[in-house]
């Protein structure tokens, strides 16, 4: 009894065991979840930092999930930024590259590692990414404008194979631009029959595998690829046969490009797009990718689709900064696809930028004989918070300017004066990126001279001086014919010589003796 209760309990410990293992198995495989990174590479000099963001996708409940580099890169420091959180968050790596270290490609090993587990285990995630340590810095050119995107397709659309062999097909990923390209694709597929297997390859070749049990008939497979918490798919069908079908004899693939206008000329800082058309021709369609070679690193070429299945249409946008130089360019756009290649050449003219020179009207009325009333426009109005400058020049070098604002390619100023003659208006506009300095034709006014009133004496100021002059002279004419006049006493008697008084019974006068009688 007592070896079958230890048999009981050895039996019951296995079973624990096994669970124990069986249960840690199965949380990975109920629970998915994913590490990936992009860009898979960066360009930085010694000394320099740069940046990939991470991505930890999927869901693990209850344990966190802390980023790590491992073994580490002599001369090259990491940071996460943020870390260990649970599945899913995004996070910035931030790679610091030492002065001292040599030009050259490093591969840094970035783990995802889930708390509790072994360190390494087969229960953590692993990513690699290089830096390319330069001289010469990141490559040149525009960045981009569109956002990060990417779009499959699955050629061919539809195929036959027989049971038990292996079918193929081409999985073709477009990024939305250039600059995202290397930018991880993760793909799934969904669809396959009993016995099927599938596979890829680093080329991007999908290998479906049947087997001869696999049933008779027709399989929509589905491809599904993510890369930055975006998801896209593309579709083909797979006829399972119980043997060859003959295939029917068909012309090879080939196509014609065409692109329309043949020239075009835009200004730098401008844009201008080319219609680029891919026809089929010939055979089966296969996917056609459009390049254009020929522009410099001022001019960003961005075609719309980038990549398609014959017939289809293109259009090719080139934004040109305002550095471009004029001149013209010579530029080759290029189709490929399915083992063809056509070409079309173009000519881009680049012309410096104009401005426009603005013709400016100015008319001139007197209100009141003293008020001068402006009104002007601009031809094209000028847009914008914007003034003009109108020099108001008069008798005397007398010469005034006053700054007025344009609304709507019109403007309006009044000046008051009571100097009389002739008034001379000129507008002038300063000029800016868009349009250049102008100067309107003079226009001329008359304001007339008052008659002798108060007012008029009071505001000139060459009146008040003359009244003020002529004051002063009449009262010192008064002041010395007051002088010069006898003046008469009480007495009634003057000297007729030095004016002094004289008694009535005086014969002489007192002061200078003169005989008075």
């Amino acid at each position: 009894m007592f070896t079958s209760v230890s048999k009981q309990v050895r039996l019951l410990l296995i079973a624990l065991l096994v669970t124990s293992c069986f249960s840690s198995l199965v949380i990975y495989d109920v629970y998915a979840w994913g590490l990936s990174i992009s860009p898979t590479s960066r360009t930085v000099l010694p000394g320099g930092t740069t940046q990939y963001t991470v991505y930890v996708t999927g869901t693990l409940p209850g344990k966190k999930i802390q980023l790590l580099v491992s073994p580490p890169v002599l001369g090259i420091s990491t940071s996460f930024s943020p870390n260990n959180l649970y599945a899913p968050y995004t996070s910035t790596m931030t790679v610091h590259v030492s002065s001292t270290v040599s030009p050259g490609t490093y591969t840094i090993p970035v783990w995802a590692h889930p708390e509790g587990e072994t360190f390494p285990g087969p229960a953590n995630k692993q990513f690699s990414v290089q830096v390319i340590v330069s001289l010469l810095g990141p490559p040149p050119g525009p960045t981009p404008t569109i956002p990060f995107d990417f779009s499959l397709m699955l050629s061919p659309p539809t195929q036959q194979v027989v049971r038990g062999a292996t079918a193929q097909y081409k999985i073709t990923v477009t990024y939305s631009h250039p600059y995202y390209s290397g930018t991880v694709v993760t793909v799934n597929l969904l669809g396959l029959g009993p016995g099927m297997t599938w596979s890829t390859s680093a080329a991007g070749d999908l290998y479906i595998t049947t087997s001869p049990a696999t049933p008779l008939g027709t399989y929509t497979l589905t491809v599904i690829g993510s890369a930055l918490g975006i998801t896209r798919q593309a579709s083909a069908s797979l006829t399972v046969l119980a043997e060859a079908t003959p295939t029917p004899t068909t012309p090879p693939f080939d196509f014609t490009l065409t692109v329309t206008p043949e020239t075009q000329t835009v200004e730098a800082g401008k844009s201008t797009t080319f219609t680029v058309i891919v026809t089929l021709t010939s055979g089966e369609a296969a996917p056609v990718s459009l390049v254009v070679k020929g522009i410099p690193t001022s001019i960003e070429g961005i075609f719309n689709p980038a990549v398609g299945s014959p017939t289809f249409t293109s259009t090719l946008t080139l934004n040109l900064q305002k550095s471009t130089a004029p001149g013209p360019y010579p530029l080759t756009i290029i189709a490929s696809g399915g083992g063809k290649t056509k070409t079309a050449e173009v000519t881009l003219t680049v012309k410096m930028r104009t401005v426009q020179t603005p013709k400016i009207t100015v008319s001139a009325e007197v209100v009141g004989n003293e008020a001068i009333i402006v009104s002007g426009s601009t031809s094209p109005p000028i847009p914008g918070d914007e003034n003009i400058q109108l020099t108001y020049s008069g008798p005397g070098g007398e010469r005034v300017v006053h700054s007025v604002k344009i609304v709507g390619g019109t403007f309006n100023d009044k000046y008051s004066t009571t100097i009389p003659g002739v008034w001379t208006i000129t507008a002038e506009w300063l000029g800016n990126e868009e349009y250049a300095p102008a100067r309107s034709q003079p226009v001329s006014v008359t304001i007339e001279r008052k008659g002798f009133d108060i007012t008029t004496i009071i505001s000139n100021p060459y009146y008040l001086a003359i009244i003020l002059l002529a004051i002063l002279v009449v009262a010192l004419a008064a002041a010395l014919t007051r002088r010069k006049k006898p003046i008469q006493t009480k007495t009634g008697r003057l000297c007729p010589k030095c004016g002094a008084a004289i008694k009535p019974e005086d014969k002489f006068c007192a002061s200078c003796g003169e005989h008075v009688e």
